[in-house]
């Protein structure tokens, strides 16, 4: 049995069961460490494991260890007679800064020269530039997307908009039709605009799917959407877990199909932490700014009040951005991922909120300070970084996995692409 842990430095694994218990004495895996092996099924801290088989001493502190006995480990964890075994995949992204700088500032330059109309072609290069860079198991993804295609539901959507913006100078009944039209025809366009996406991508020659129809989309878009100006808010991340388990139950890899198993309280606890944290730095905005609007001014002075609300605001943004932001993404992406599956086949996601602070905020002051040029290689270090923190877990071989997906989806044949025939992006 194989052993990863997770540390600042990313998964370090795999590691004997020896090594794992020299690790523990040692102090490096704390009870705060993220672990997992074939048989625990996801990466969960080393304190909530259940099965401590027995125990060492270290120095004078008492502490169990994971590390299962000869006799007790095939009662535990066997199936069928003999323990189930699966192997760890790892994303990684192989593009760099420097290449994807080229293709962008063409894409920039000749966007702007078109009038916005090769902004469809700028998207496949992008997707092609990101998915080809993609790499797990030693394969690359590929993106076919059509850029007339994506020009098509460009003109749809900036026709409703323009229809939408302006209608109502001229008149309300037209408006009130095109409205209810746009409100009819939204989730067929949204329906679309998911099977375009993913239709477009594919691994070793194989495409994902999305088998979600108009009437399911507008059942969930509208049924549990129409919930949340009613709860006055609350309602909001169930509508967030719903669309999200509505996506991935309905995208297959070939005709294996994915399924989300995360319910509505994962995502509700989520976003509470993410609230209070951004309750405790708009506390902390608030003592800085009064400090601060005192030092420069008496209670009285209105230079003093508008300077210390303008400091409250401005630390109030930073430290959310800072803080709640990172860990609302982190603990999100950790969430929907660890809970996914796709046929026999899981995924583990590792990211970090302070990590994930280090490198958005990184990010952001370079592209400030060199006006938007950084934008390509922050880019590309957020997509390194989301790749190094995920993993594919599968029981079966990845070649026999990929093997699977082929022979189902030959069963039927390839579907006529022209029902995917534009891509709109809300």
């Amino acid at each position: 049995m194989n052993w990863y842990y997770s540390s600042v430095d990313g998964r370090k694994g795999p590691l004997t069961e020896s090594e794992f218990r020299e690790l523990v004495q040692a102090g490096i895996i704390t009870d705060d460490t993220q672990v997992w092996n074939e048989h625990i099924g996801r990466w969960q801290p080393y304190r909530d494991i259940s099965i401590r088989l027995h125990s060492v001493d270290v120095g004078h502190e008492h502490r169990e260890t994971l590390l299962p006995s000869p006799h007790q480990h095939t009662d535990s964890f066997a199936t069928a007679g003999a323990p189930v075994t699966s192997q760890m995949y790892s994303f990684e992204f192989t593009g760099s800064g420097g290449e994807y700088f080229r293709i962008w500032i063409v894409n920039l330059l000749l966007s702007v020269l078109t009038l916005g109309i090769y902004s469809a072609w700028a998207k496949v290069r992008k997707n092609q530039y990101f998915c080809r860079h993609m790499r797990i198991a030693g394969s690359s993804f590929d993106y076919h997307g059509n850029p007339i295609a994506i020009l098509k539901g460009r003109i749809i959507a900036v026709i409703l908009l323009l229809g939408l913006h302006y209608l109502p100078g001229f008149n309300m009944h037209l408006y009130y039709f095109i409205l209810i039209l746009f409100i009819i025809v939204f989730p067929f366009l949204l329906t679309r605009s998911f099977a375009f996406r993913l239709h477009n991508t594919s691994w070793r020659n194989i495409r994902f799917r999305f088998h979600g129809k108009a009437q399911d989309t507008a059942l969930t878009l509208y049924g549990y959407g129409l919930l949340i100006p009613i709860s006055f808010g609350l309602c909001y991340p169930l509508f967030y877990q719903r669309i999200r388990a509505f996506l991935y139950n309905h995208a297959s890899f070939g005709k294996t199909y994915a399924r989300f198993d995360t319910g509505a309280w994962p995502v509700y606890s989520v976003f509470l932490k993410t609230v209070g944290i951004g309750i405790a730095a708009g506390l902390i905005a608030g003592v800085v700014g009064w400090g601060i609007g005192g030092f420069f001014g008496s209670a009285g002075s209105q230079t003093a009040r508008v300077l210390g609300i303008g400091i409250i605001g401005a630390v109030s943004y930073a430290l959310f951005s800072f803080m709640a932001y990172p860990f609302f993404q982190a603990s999100m992406t950790n969430l929907i991922w660890n809970n996914l599956r796709l046929g026999a086949a899981g995924f583990v996601s590792t990211q970090r909120t302070g990590s994930l602070a280090v490198l958005l905020f990184s990010n952001a002051f370079l592209t400030l300070i060199t006006l938007g040029l950084y934008w390509p290689w922050a880019s590309v270090r957020l997509a390194r970084y989301r790749a190094e923190t995920l993993a594919l877990r599968t029981e079966l071989g990845v070649d026999d996995f990929v093997a699977d997906a082929e022979a189902d989806m030959a069963a039927t044949g390839e579907e006529v692409t022209d029902v995917f025939d534009f891509d709109i992006s809300f």
